[in-house]
Formats: C-alpha cells, sequence, structure tokens
C-alpha cells in the first residue's frame, strides 16, 4: 500500500475578522503538524516581518513523557493578509519557553517592543505576596489579543481582545513575570497571544490564567491574573537571534499588504484546512475552490486545492493544480513535496523520485520527503540500499520519531535483516504502544522470518488493541489460514462479515476464504 501524507489539518473555522487595534495585524495562528496529531497556537510577528514568536512547547510532539519530537515546519497564517506561510524553527529557549520561526518570505507587521521604562511603576512582590489579599498591583492598563473561538458563532473564530485593568511583576526561578489582573473576559485567551499597551506596543505574551479562590474569615475571595512574560525578557533572546536592537523596538510594517479579498481569503483557507482536519475533503475542495476563484493568480490556493483533491483520491487532477502552482511560483515551499506525493500516486515513480529529492534539498530538516523517497526506491532492488540509507538519515534528524523509526525497520526487512527490522519496529512501538500500524508490521515482520508463534502472538495482540477494526482481524484470520488454522480463520471471517466491512476489504476476503477452502 502506497501510504500519503497530507500536508494540513486543524481544528477549528475561522470566519472574517475585524480588528480592535493596530496591534491586532500582527497576530498569527500557527499550525503545528505533527506525525500523530495536528495542533494550533497563537503568535506573532517580530522584527522585519520575516519572524513569529510562539511559545518553545507548542514546536513539540509528545508521543510519551520519554519521547517527543520537533515540529519543524509549522505554518503560519494571517488574518491581516489572507495567507498562510511555511516557517521554519531556527531557534528555542527553553528556560523562557520561546520558539523563533522564520518566514519563508517577509510578509506581516513587526510588532514594536516597548522598553524597560514602560514597566518601571509596575510592583515586584513576591509570589506568596501576590497570591494573598493584600493588593499591590497599580493601574496599568493592557489589552491581549489572540484567535479564539467566535462567542455568536461556536464553529467560526476571530481575534478577540481581553482588557486588563491592573498589572504587578514578581520573579520565579530568575524570570520576572507580569501578572495583569481585572482580566475581560473570564475565560483563558489563547497562549502565545500578544499583550499590548495601546499607542506604545508589547508588553509581552501571554501564557496562561491563573485563578485561586482564597478563604479568608470564611468567606471566598477569587483571585484571577493572566500570567505573561515580559518583553524586557523577551528582548535578549531575539537580539541572540540576531535580530537588531532598533527593528525590536521600532517594529516594521508589513511587507505584503492587504488586500481587500484579505478577510474573505481568510476564511476560505481556514475552512478548507478545516474540513481537511476532519476528513470531510469533499467540503475541503469546495472551500478551496473558492479560494481559487478569489485569487486565481495564487499559488498557494492551487496548492491548497491539490491537498483536498488528494485526499479525496483524486490524485490526477490533484496533480494538475500542483502543476498549476509550480506555473505560478517554482519555490513556493512544499509543493515539491505536494508534487511527488501525486506523482508517486499514479506511480510516475521517476518523476516522483526527481521531486522527492527536491523537497530534500529544500527542506533538509522535513524527515516526511526523506521517508517517501526511501519507500519509493525500496519498491525496486537496486534502489534499496540508498533506501536504507535515506531512513538512517531521517532517523539521524529526528530520533524520537516513529514513523522513522519504522521506516527504518521495514527498510532492514526489505533486505533480510530481521533482527534489526524487529528491533526498529519494536522501538517505534515504544514510543506509540498502541500504534495498530506498526504492531501489524512487526507480525508481518516474525512471519517473514520464520518465526510464527510470534507473527500469531503479535497478529492477536493487535485485535485485542483493535476488536472491530477489519483490518485486524482480517490480518489475523489470513495467518491463520496460512498456517492451517482454519476452523478459527472461518470464524474470524464470520465475526468480519458481521462488521459489514467496507468493499475494499471484499478481495482480500475472498482470497483468505479460498486459503480456508484449500
Amino acid at each position: 500500500m502506497r501510504y500519503v501524507f497530507l500536508c494540513f489539518a486543524v481544528l477549528w473555522i475561522l470566519s472574517p475578522i475585524s480588528f480592535a487595534s493596530d496591534f491586532a495585524g500582527s497576530v498569527a495562528a500557527v499550525f503545528f503538524v505533527g506525525e500523530s496529531a495536528t495542533w494550533v497556537g497563537a503568535g506573532f510577528a517580530v522584527g522585519s516581518g520575516e519572524y513569529v514568536l510562539v511559545p518553545a512547547d507548542f514546536t513539540v510532539e509528545r508521543f510519551s513523557s520519554a519521547a517527543s519530537a520537533l515540529v519543524n515546519y509549522p505554518i503560519v497564517v494571517s488574518p491581516h493578509t489572507g495567507e498562510y506561510y511555511r516557517s521554519e524553527v531556527i531557534a528555542k529557549d527553553e528556560k523562557l519557553n520561546l520558539a523563533l520561526l522564520r518566514l519563508a518570505e517577509k510578509a506581516l507587521p513587526g510588532m514594536p517592543f516597548v522598553k524597560r521604562e514602560a514597566f518601571r511603576k509596575v510592583p515586584l512582590v513576591a509570589e506568596k505576596l501576590l497570591l494573598s489579599n493584600d493588593d499591590r498591583s497599580i493601574r496599568w492598563p493592557a489589552s491581549i489579543f489572540g484567535p479564539t473561538k467566535s462567542e455568536k458563532t461556536p464553529m467560526d473564530a476571530e481575534i478577540r481582545e481581553w482588557r486588563a485593568e491592573k498589572a504587578a511583576a514578581s520573579e520565579q526561578q530568575g524570570i520576572k513575570w507580569l501578572y495583569l489582573s481585572g482580566v475581560t473576559p473570564r475565560e483563558a485567551a489563547p497562549k502565545g497571544s500578544p499583550v499590548v499597551k495601546e499607542g506604545e506596543g508589547l508588553v509581552g505574551m501571554y501564557f496562561s490564567r491563573l485563578q485561586v479562590d482564597l478563604i479568608i474569615s470564611g468567606k471566598t475571595v477569587p483571585l484571577d491574573f493572566a500570567q505573561c512574560l515580559p518583553s524586557f525578557e523577551i528582548t535578549p533572546f531575539l537580539q541572540k537571534c540576531g535580530i537588531d536592537e532598533t527593528v525590536i523596538y521600532g517594529g516594521s510594517k508589513a511587507v505584503a499588504k492587504p488586500s481587500d479579498a484579505s478577510k474573505v481569503s481568510f476564511q476560505h483557507i481556514y475552512r478548507a484546512l478545516s474540513f481537511m482536519g476532519s476528513g470531510n475533503w469533499k467540503l475541503a475542495e469546495e472551500s478551496a475552490r473558492a479560494f481559487v476563484e478569489l485569487q486565481p493568480s495564487s499559488a498557494k490556493a492551487y496548492m491548497l486545492l491539490g491537498t483536498a483533491l488528494a485526499g479525496l483520491g483524486n490524485w490526477n487532477d490533484a496533480l494538475k493544480a500542483f502543476d498549476k502552482a509550480l506555473e505560478l511560483d517554482s519555490k513556493l515551499p512544499g509543493l515539491q513535496f505536494s508534487r511527488a506525493e501525486a506523482l508517486f500516486a499514479i506511480q510516475k515513480d521517476k518523476e516522483a523520485e526527481a521531486a522527492y529529492r527536491k523537497a530534500i534539498e529544500e527542506s533538509p530538516k522535513d524527515i516526511r520527503p526523506l521517508l517517501r523517497l526511501s519507500k519509493l526506491l525500496a519498491l525496486n532492488e537496486a534502489g534499496r540500499a540508498e533506501a536504507l540509507s535515506l531512513a538512517k538519515k531521517a532517523l539521524s534528524i529526528e530520533q524520537n520519531s516513529p514513523l522513522a523509526r519504522l521506516t527504518l525497520g521495514l527498510r532492514h526487512r526489505d533486505l533480510g535483516n530481521y533482527d534489526e527490522a524487529v528491533a526498529e519496529i519494536r522501538r517505534a512501538l515504544s514510543i506509540v504502544p498502541g500504534w495498530g500500524i506498526a504492531r501489524a508490521e512487526l507480525a508481518a515482520t516474525y512471519a517473514l522470518a520464520g518465526k510464527n508463534a510470534e507473527a500469531e502472538e503479535q497478529y492477536r495482540i493487535l485485535l485485542e488493541d483493535n476488536p472491530r477494526s477489519p483490518a485486524a482481524i482480517l490480518d489475523l484470520a489470513a495467518f491463520l489460514a496460512k498456517n492451517g488454522k482454519n476452523e478459527e480463520a472461518a470464524e474470524l471471517l464470520k465475526k468480519l462479515e458481521e462488521l459489514k466491512p467496507p468493499k475494499q476489504f471484499e478481495e482480500s476476503i475472498t482470497k483468505v476464504r479460498e486459503l480456508i477452502e484449500k
């Protein structure tokens, strides 16, 4: 089977946005597409328009308490321009929980930072005193801007403003934090949202809402703070990243100018991506086509359409859309990989190989084209040595990637290195224990190695973990039938028929039944 990576997935749909402040134009929604999930958070543009600041923990996909991997190429979406941009994680500060993304192009208005003097009246208090009924905060109006679900229409979203009336600061583990109080509305803002003082600039990044109920003389006294990292803690990190102090404090104007269609384009993009994330590819196609109609000269619009068509399995039309995008912008980030996927799907392997190699050259930290080219080359015996090398290279980039581990295991299996294959696939399962594909491949590897008892054990574990999965039932039934256990295999087929499996299983069911009848 030729597995296909699809480029986008999102969690909610956005509607047109109206900005409550000039600073809101710097706000972005940032999407992190991992191997097993996609998540979204807030961020904001800084510097000269090619950088976006986000919380560092957003850039990490956690598979377990002991295993995680970096998402190297987040997707930044700007309501200001109505465009999406591929970015790269270029720096992180784990202590401050900050990550800096660099866009593939200068586009967004950089948020101007206030200087340290803006905080001179904010009192620094001990944390114990902060969490008491002794309020030392001063009046210090500020606003938080972040993308969130619309109050009026839950399926939509908007850039919303939270207003804070007072502020105090407290130091913890060598970091000074800004605590805003009198914040409305009461619900939490999106993590990573910028905190600004109107007419001045950025004063911090919002991280969390701290809500505590104190019991004093039998009465409940609620405390409510928005915890923010102040801009003077962020500035040194940006300077270490090579951003000039003048640009940090002065900000920048948007290089990509918003058009009258920006808000509508933004809506179409998010609707398309949202439908992709929920697997509703038909509606994703409709939204992508609306984006194309609105922006017929946009390479990104055609790339989005191609992705939707790929999700529908319409690979020939997907390739046409990707080729149109290539015609409009031959250097569009991510396009070569998308084209390669379409070419691979329609078995134009030589062209797919060339496109994968271009994608690897374009994005050396992206393990997806390495793994996909590894799979393609492994189809022919002559390419299996390089296929193994590519899988090893991917693993050297992301040692905790379960997909890289699995792929390396399969490449060892292609070469008959069954012990190495079992070891790598087991490592993949140690990262994601419930991964059915890896469990099935482990069972198949044991079977190829002639270790039938171990293979049967793994097929049974797969079925125990997925008792209503047609694939898991069929895998065990096929294995049992091949090994003369026809009675149990026949019982499993009866169980499978009761589940009324999709038509795609009909041919495999027939083959297992033929094995039983022999």
